[in-house]
């Protein structure tokens, strides 16, 4: 899924979008809820927040020892979702590992709130990764002459809660919110700002060093630069194997309140 910060879809209106968002965010908040991890990731940011140099040697350590962990994790999960059984396919292995471990980052998050939707109906939905897209367009000719996707490091599902035309819908249990893609991207953009930054200052060099060795003149006014986020599809699941696994995530995730 593409997201353009130009062309978005139309806004339903005040009530129904209030209604498909607080519906959104009560599987946001289950999915959280019901997985309370002790994340890696989080304690790094502490650690680059503290001004205490030796808790931040402590702590730094302990987040490393509880990456080795959430990877071991995610590979067992993988090694069980080898075998084709239904459950597996729908997160079922991974989140049964994760709860035993209470570890756990932005991915296993994004897979208890797919779990979560599928539970609740909401078969058209999956998880993705979050891309900053780079392209150079020659003003001129309107080709697009350089382009470049780059990973943010950050996974989340997205949906149509059955009533929308197309998975326009983010839940990010990780970050806390759940809302319409053009709103999110207003949110990843702040969040992602100094990401993205560094994106367009080493693709400008990069474009302007490729043009460079091929023997061709560069002038940056010459260019557009436009960006945007990718939304990278990960694990796409049909209704039957999602129809398989659904029983086992009943007792999780099944709201029961609208």
């Amino acid at each position: 899924m593409r997201i353009s910060f130009n062309n978005c879809s139309i806004t339903p209106r005040f009530c129904a979008r209030n209604e498909e968002i607080r519906k959104a965010d009560n599987i946001q908040r289950r999915a959280n809820n019901s997985f309370n991890f002790v994340s890696s990731s989080r304690i790094d940011d502490y650690c680059d927040a503290s001004n205490n140099y030796e808790y931040k040697i402590k702590a730094r350590k302990v987040a490393d020892k509880l990456k080795h962990v959430i990877l071991a994790t995610r590979y067992a999960a993988d090694v069980l979702n080898e075998t084709g059984n239904g459950i597996g396919i729908l997160y079922a292995d991974d989140l049964d590992l994760s709860e035993h471990t209470r570890l756990g980052n932005c991915m296993e998050y994004a897979k208890a709130a797919v779990a979560a939707l599928c539970a609740n109906g909401y078969y058209n939905s999956e998880r993705v990764n979050l891309r900053y897209e780079i392209k150079f367009i020659n003003k001129e000719t309107g080709k697009v002459e350089y382009e470049s996707e780059d990973p943010l490091d950050h996974s989340f599902a997205v949906t149509d809660l059955n009533c929308r035309d197309e998975k326009d819908i983010v839940i990010d249990p990780w970050i806390g919110f759940a809302d319409y893609k053009q709103e999110a991207v207003i949110r990843f953009r702040n969040i992602y700002a100094d990401d993205a930054e560094k994106f367009e200052k080493f693709h400008k060099k990069l474009f302007m060093l490729e043009k460079l060795e091929k023997g061709e003149k560069y002038n940056p006014e010459n260019y557009i630069m436009e960006t945007g986020f990718v939304f990278a599809p990960r694990e796409i699941y049909s209704t039957e194997y999602q129809n398989k696994g659904l029983e086992s995530m009943q007792e999780w995730f099944i709201l029961g309140f609208y």
